[in-house]
């Protein structure tokens, strides 16, 4: 019975069609989280100026931008696994990471949009 070397390992067909899905997807999100987060963001700022208290919604469709270029990325990592030979479990770490990187940088920045929008708000309110 052989050992399969890890570091040499190349997914299947049937993997490589599940990687390139999921690939799809994350570039799908991606594009349409991207896209809403422009529209809704010019939205905003055409209409600060009648209407102020939209400033506070400014963060969270930036943060739909930013959000959406990270889930383009990852798409881009996981179809290289699909793409390449001979590092299949390397190129899988290197998406995995930026998936991972991705789902850090979606929760601190509703985190600091969700603060943001409090504060405007609350200022707003002030004023």
């Amino acid at each position: 019975m052989s050992e399969k070397n890890p570091e040499n390992y190349e997914f299947s067909s049937s993997e490589n069609l599940t990687i390139e899905r999921t690939a799809r997807f994350a570039r799908a999100f991606g594009v349409v989280s991207a896209v809403i987060g422009v529209l809704a963001t010019l939205d905003v700022v055409l209409t600060m100026a009648k209407n102020s208290a939209r400033a506070a919604e400014l963060p969270q469709t930036l943060a739909a931008v930013l959000v959406g270029v990270i889930f383009v990325r990852v798409a881009a990592a996981l179809q290289l696994v699909v793409n390449t030979e001979g590092n299949d479990v390397q190129h899988m770490m290197e998406a995995v990471k930026k998936l991972g990187d991705a789902f850090l940088i979606q929760l601190a920045v509703t985190a600091i949009a969700v603060l943001a929008m409090v504060l405007i708000g609350h200022f707003l309110a002030m004023g």
